[in-house]
């Protein structure tokens, strides 16, 4: 591992960062009116209030806030005259707020959002750690702490770098002080015609429903692969340089035996028909239907890693090869992932722990950062000064009472997708032996877990980097509704609810209540056709609000099947015509 030669200037942790967040004015009677409302900066000083009147006042150092506060404080300082703002977005969530003086727009501070740098679900869980409440002097601990974490490893302070989230962070940490361009591991930027190939390949972690029910009560047993995804990136090998790129029309050229050695033994990603064997019960090449990944029988066109290809083929599957992208195999990741392993198991700071946790699992998906996937830039300007020509190349406005926000596009660098999409490969084919081994007491698999209605050989159970571990073996009972959607009835009584997008504990629902839910709803439908559109709808309830969530379960990705033990599913077959 190579290090920066920089010379540590410790005061500088202190020195360049702060918290912001918006607080009534002392004397305010009504908090909601701007005008009376203020900055509140809490750096190593203290806390303080900044008159918005007065620019000259606030440092230039790097200001955190979290995302609600963001909002507010965007809000705030378009009411002052004092100020111009940008801010940038992507899929409605401010990244970073460029706060300059006016008339002459020069660059005062920058706000940057502080929950892009740890999850809020690791909130809770240092702040009892650190006997603290969730304030402004929590986050400024976290953030101080955060940047001490990196100092001290590789010396840097993150506060300076143009990084908008820890995946950023990681990214930025791996390329500087873990990567090497020796011995042949260079991993290129790809280009917009390289990208977009390679793109199609990008599956996420597989996620399916095998027993939705049991009519009665059943025994299950819930298994988590140990830091999954970076055990891939350490262990297997990914595509490095550039490709040789094997075209059709150039591969129906040659020799029989030359063709077919190429397709055999390449590495990397193929555009290919492939046609499934018509009585598999676990496929293994995943398509998009209706923007969900699908594993179905029947006849298909996409672009895949070639060690899931290869896997296809050893399960009967016929490929026709249209185009080929050939990398050389490099290990990429064996430092970084021991590094930041080690800091994740070793460490009782519970940040670290966090931090050293988040590194392992972010880097991956920053190497498939989608350059098409705009961020939003919305310059404010006030009415009074708008002009015409401020409207060339604009794709959103946002219209406020006294000001004008004027979006423009920033494409995000491009970067190497390859590299993801071979990593949630490896994680796909290495969850399929595990499905095919315990195929017959199957009842949910999602990305790097499953439960099953029997236990695994213990001599597959660890606490090793990448190995099977337990996670709940006593669940009397379970219902799997959809994707991130189950409940589960354990001894004693207990139980425990996860669905995506809610706080379980905020909800107004009991076990037995969704089990009714699901079975009326079934009973009104019926699942003689593979191709039957059957949904079911179970009503979340909030508490405090009794505010209906209704969520609707569909057969996109397997139909629904009636057995004498419960409601499970079948595999999808979609005709010929269905290509």
């Amino acid at each position: 591992m190579k290090l920066l030669a920089l010379k540590p200037k410790p005061q500088e942790l202190l020195l360049n960062f702060a918290i912001m967040t918006v607080v009534p004015t002392p004397g305010g009677k009504n908090a909601s009116d701007h005008s009376k409302k203020s900055l509140a900066i809490l750096d190593h000083t203290g806390e303080r209030l900044f008159p918005l009147e007065s620019p000259k006042r606030i440092s230039t150092c790097c200001f955190f806030s979290t995302t609600d506060q963001m909002v507010q404080i965007q809000e705030l300082l378009l009411t002052s005259s004092e100020y111009f703002v940008k801010s940038l977005k992507r899929d409605s969530i401010i990244f970073k707020l460029t706060v300059c003086s006016a008339p002459a727009k020069k660059k005062v501070f920058i706000i940057k959002n502080i929950c892009n740098f740890i999850s809020s679900t690791h909130f809770n869980k240092i702040a009892n750690a650190w006997a603290m409440k969730i304030n402004n002097i929590f986050f400024y601990k976290m953030l101080f702490q955060i940047n001490l974490f990196f100092w001290e490893k590789f010396k840097f302070n993150f506060f300076k770098l143009n990084v908008l989230s820890l995946s950023g962070l990681a990214f930025y940490s791996y390329r500087t002080f873990f990567y090497s361009d020796a011995k042949n591991q260079v991993v290129y930027n790809l280009f917009p015609k390289e990208d977009k190939f390679i793109r199609k390949s990008y599956f996420g972690g597989r996620c399916e429903i095998f027993k939705h029910l049991f009519f009665e009560p059943t025994r299950l047993y819930f298994y988590d692969f140990n830091s999954f995804y970076p055990y891939i990136m350490k262990n297997y090998p990914m595509p490095a340089n550039l490709p040789k790129i094997y075209k059709e029309f150039y591969l129906n050229t040659l020799p029989p035996t030359e063709r077919e050695n190429i397709q055999n033994n390449f590495f990397g990603f193929a555009k290919i028909t492939f046609i499934t064997p018509k009585t598999i019960s676990l496929p293994i090449l995943p398509v998009r239907e209706n923007s969900r990944m699908v594993f179905p029988i029947g006849t298909f066109i996409g672009t895949y890693f070639s060690e899931e290809i290869n896997l296809a083929k050893t399960h009967g599957y016929k490929i026709i090869y249209h185009e080929i992208y050939d990398y050389n195999k490099q290990f990429l990741f064996n430092d970084y992932v021991n590094f930041f392993y080690n800091e994740k198991c070793n460490t009782s700071n519970p940040l670290n722990q966090s931090l050293g946790k988040a590194c392992l699992n972010t880097l991956y998906g920053a190497f498939g950062l989608d350059s098409n996937k705009k961020m939003i830039l919305m310059d404010y300007t006030r009415l009074a000064d708008f002009k015409p020509s401020d409207l060339e190349n604009i794709v959103t406005t946002d219209l406020r009472e006294n000001h004008i926000g004027f979006g423009k596009e920033l494409k995000s660098k491009g970067r190497n997708v390859g590299i993801s999409s071979a990593i949630s490969a490896y994680a796909r084919i290495s969850l399929y032996a595990y499905m095919l081994e315990y195929e017959k007491q199957l009842v949910y698999v999602d990305t790097d877990s499953l439960v099953l209605t029997k236990p695994i050989n213990s001599a597959s159970i660890s606490s090793s980097l990448g190995a099977l571990k337990k996670v709940h073996t006593n669940i009397n009972d379970g219902i799997f509704m959809g994707p991130k959607f189950y409940a589960l009835k354990f001894k004693k009584e207990q139980e425990k609810l996860i669905v995506k997008g809610f706080n379980a504990t905020e909800l107004n629902w009991s076990f037995n209540d969704l089990k009714k839910q699901f079975l009326r709803e079934y009973n009104n439908i019926t699942s003689n056709s593979a191709l039957a559109s059957n949904s079911v709808t179970i009503n979340l309830v909030e508490k405090n609000t009794n505010k209906i969530h209704p969520l609707t379960l569909d057969t996109i990705k397997r139909p629904f099947l009636k057995t004498s033990q419960g409601i499970f599913t079948k595999t999808k077959n979609v005709p010929p015509s269905g290509i």
